[in-house]
């Protein structure tokens, strides 16, 4: 059967009401993510005052609530990492009021599900299958950016699937790919190796296809992704007044961090 309004506004309301019933925290990014949000809503900064008990027990920012800050001369970032996302979520806070990150959350999910339906011919199905029978629910109740970024990755997959289809490449699905994979990975660090993905799935088809044009739009997603994971700690830079953001993992620990646990993943499709 095919998708109905009635169908979109029920959803919706589910989500809303499930977000909004749900209290507490799941994990300590949530709680920081929080905090720069209230301190962008209420403040319009992004730096609160550094606690010195906290840093005098915790200097390199190794543990739970440190672990994701960035720290300036006396002054702390929550997070700033993605500095997107709490803007996002503020935003949202700016015109809402204090549930607009859950608007968000609630909208994006409500928009993956969509997408997901319009690419089994506008299905029922579909869109209820990803509202109640997922995980994306539990991830709209996650302030770490879990929603719009699942919202972005699916977008990316069906323009993928289009430039894949048995028609010639256009220019337009290449930007929309290119505008996905870009926003993706200003929210969430995975996007590098999904745009990585994308483009080894992409010359794959176009190597099989036969179809040279096609294969030198294959790299355009991990290009952009590239771009945004270079520019983006300048951009971070800009916005906390400094050219040079003292990064809160240990050099040592910095690549395990933003990708050892994500290619763990990779153990688990191969088992």
């Amino acid at each position: 059967m095919r998708i109905l309004v009635p169908d979109l506004l029920v959803a919706s309301a589910l989500l809303l009401g499930l977000v909004f019933g749900l209290t507490g925290w799941f994990s300590a990014d949530e709680v920081v993510m929080s905090q720069q949000i209230s301190t962008l809503v209420e403040d319009g900064a992004w730096t609160i005052d550094n606690d010195p008990a906290a840093a005098a027990i915790d200097p390199s920012h190794e543990f739970a609530l440190l672990a994701r800050s960035d720290r300036l001369d006396g002054e702390v970032a929550p997070y700033a990492k993605h500095p997107i996302a709490p803007l996002t979520y503020a935003g949202a806070e700016w015109l809402f009021g204090p549930g607009g990150r859950d608007v968000v959350n609630s909208i994006a999910v409500v928009g993956t599900a969509l997408l997901m339906s319009m690419t089994l011919g506008w299905s029922r199905s579909a869109l209820w299958l990803l509202v109640i029978g997922t995980t994306a629910p539990f991830h709209a109740t996650v302030l770490w950016a879990h929603a719009p970024a699942l919202f972005l990755a699916a977008a990316a997959a069906v323009t993928l699937a289009r430039l894949c289809a048995d028609t010639p490449a256009r220019w337009a699905d290449v930007a929309g790919l290119s505008a996905a994979i870009g926003l993706l990975s200003l929210y969430r660090s995975e996007g590098l190796l999904l745009a990585g993905a994308l483009s080894f799935s992409l010359g794959l088809h176009s190597v099989r296809s036969g179809d040279r044009r096609r294969l030198l739009t294959a790299a355009v997603p991990s290009v952009v992704a590239l771009a945004v994971y270079v520019g983006e700690p300048i951009v971070r830079g800009v916005l906390l007044g400094s050219t040079s953001v003292p990064t809160s993992i240990p050099s040592t620990r910095a690549g395990q961090h933003l990708f050892g646990g994500r290619l763990g993943v990779l153990r688990l499709v191969t088992i």
